[in-house]
């Protein structure tokens, strides 16, 4: 079982783009637990583009998704290799403080993938 469940705050501003697999959202976020971890956090399609839409620094968030790695070579040759979660629910967790997030879905559960 790979499930992964967190909550937190944005540390950056979303981050979107086109892939060869679709279109993904990007971003990081620190874990509301004690110690303190900073987690990478991918997620892809309708819900990817509801967390570009609505996510801003510093929102807070809950989310559900699993434990992902990657390897990739960069452009010099080295190889690279990261873990990340890729989220599949996205909560929204604090108020909106702006009219454009006051339109993120208001069902309790926030953008979503």
């Amino acid at each position: 079982m790979n499930v992964v469940t967190m909550t937190g705050r944005l540390t950056a501003d979303p981050v979107q783009r086109q892939t060869k697999r679709g279109v993904v959202t990007t971003f990081r976020m620190g874990s509301d637990e004690d110690p303190r971890m900073w987690v990478d956090v991918e997620s892809w399609g309708p819900v990817g583009g509801q967390c570009a839409t609505h996510l801003r620094c510093g929102r807070r968030v809950a989310l559900v998704g699993s434990l992902a790695y990657r390897q990739w070579t960069d452009g010099v040759g080295q190889q690279r290799h990261r873990w990340l979660v890729k989220a599949s629910i996205v909560t929204i967790l604090d108020p909106p403080t702006t009219a454009s997030e006051a339109d993120a879905p208001t069902d309790g559960n926030g953008p979503r993938s």
